[in-house]
């Protein structure tokens, strides 16, 4: 495939992206990089010479959102070349999801920068300030990026057929992924991101099939884990960052249920 078929095709999934949601587009610029990390420190070598983590862990992503080192600044979505080159010859649509995915992190740093009036984009990288959005664009991110990924496997993304696979196949095979990388790791934060990412395919299941994925189905699924089932239910609720935000306290108290340090 061309170089100038592919920023074609981006362009389309782009437009059909901020379509779909309703959303005001940001100026992001799309980068495919065969060497993830190289392709961010050059973006942000100042960034990158004190978080050289970013960069040294840029490879195993499908895709980062580079943030513009000032507020009127473009972003820039790196979508890494040797997962793309894959999904492609496996006619996979997971890339597709990556740059849904990327996108909404670009909208909501976008949205809640005007919101809580920061001087710079990199303070809402700050863990310890900003927590709860970083978490909640996660849930966000994957529930758009997880639709974008079944919009474009499935001419018709409803149909109810869909669903015995998802129940015996799918979801058992993404739960036990979960259960593996949540004790793979004691940081309690990285634990936290994990479940925000099964959050949002759960929410997205729910919005496709909401006979067979309703609140009832989700609790008993997510038990033992309450704290897991009332955080959905918290961003099923609050699934606009303007209103969420407000709510982060709310949020916070849910995780608390789990996590101490948060």
């Amino acid at each position: 495939m061309s170089e100038s078929s592919i920023e074609s095709i981006l362009l389309g999934i782009v437009t059909d992206f901020y379509t779909t949601f309703g959303m005001e587009p940001v100026s992001v610029k799309y980068v495919i990089a065969e060497d993830m990390g190289k392709a961010y420190s050059e973006l942000r070598p100042e960034y990158i010479s004190y978080h050289p983590e970013q960069a040294a862990n840029a490879q195993k992503y499908n895709g980062i959102t580079v943030l513009p080192d000032s507020l009127d600044g473009e972003f820039t979505v790196l979508l890494n070349g040797v997962i793309l080159q894959q999904s492609l010859a496996d006619g996979s649509a997971n890339w597709i999801g990556t740059i849904a995915h990327e996108t909404t992190h670009a909208v909501d740093y976008t949205e809640y920068a005007n919101l809580v009036w920061v001087d710079s984009y990199d303070e809402l990288q700050l863990i310890d300030k900003h927590a709860m959005f970083q978490l909640w664009t996660e849930v966000n991110a994957r529930a758009k990026g997880y639709y974008f990924v079944r919009k474009y496997t499935f001419e018709d993304m409803i149909d109810e057929r869909q669903v015995s696979d998802i129940l015996n196949i799918e979801l058992p095979s993404q739960y036990n992924l979960l259960f593996q990388n949540y004790n793979a790791t004691r940081d309690g934060y990285q634990q936290a991101y994990l479940v925000a990412q099964y959050l949002g395919r759960l929410y997205t299941l729910q919005q496709l099939f909401p006979q067979t994925f309703t609140n009832g189905f989700i609790r008993q699924h997510l038990s033992p884990n309450k704290w897991m089932y009332d955080w959905f239910v918290f961003y099923s609720k609050y699934n606009t960052l303007s209103e969420a935000c407000e709510h982060f306290d709310e949020m916070k108290n849910i995780l608390r249920q789990n996590f101490r340090g948060l």
